[in-house]
């Protein structure tokens, strides 16, 4: 069976039989890995080439979480999409994925600042 961890370089799926991810290749990681941009598309998979695909906690932390999952859809036979870590203001890592929930949802894009970092959204 093959397992597909998206963005799994530091807490890697335990089944997974390859990894896509941004970081370079740990010494020790016995798994197929592909060094790249997850949001660089189209990822060097064929169209449903892994039976699961897995993606946690990574979402919130990339510019174009939908160009993701739609990759992870094109690769991936059947997976999974675990929850958010935290999705709220004052985590600037997740501003990427506030505007992308709130592009989706229709609401207005409004100006957000916290702690001397601007982003418009």
């Amino acid at each position: 069976m093959a397992i597909l961890d998206v963005g799994g370089f530091q807490r890697t799926f335990p089944e997974a039989t390859h990894i896509i991810d941004v970081m370079p290749k740990d010494v020790n990681c016995t798994r197929e890995y592909v060094q790249q941009d997850i949001c660089e598309t189209p990822w060097p998979y064929k169209d449903k080439e892994f039976d699961f695909v897995y993606c946690s906690n990574v979402l919130e932390d990339i510019k174009d979480p939908v160009r993701v999952c739609k990759e992870m859809i094109r690769v991936g036979k059947r997976g999974r999409i675990s929850g958010l870590s935290q999705v709220s203001i004052p985590f600037v890592h997740s501003r990427y994925m506030l505007g992308t929930i709130k592009a989706l949802s229709g609401r207005q894009k409004r100006d957000f600042s916290w702690r001397g970092i601007k982003s418009r959204y």
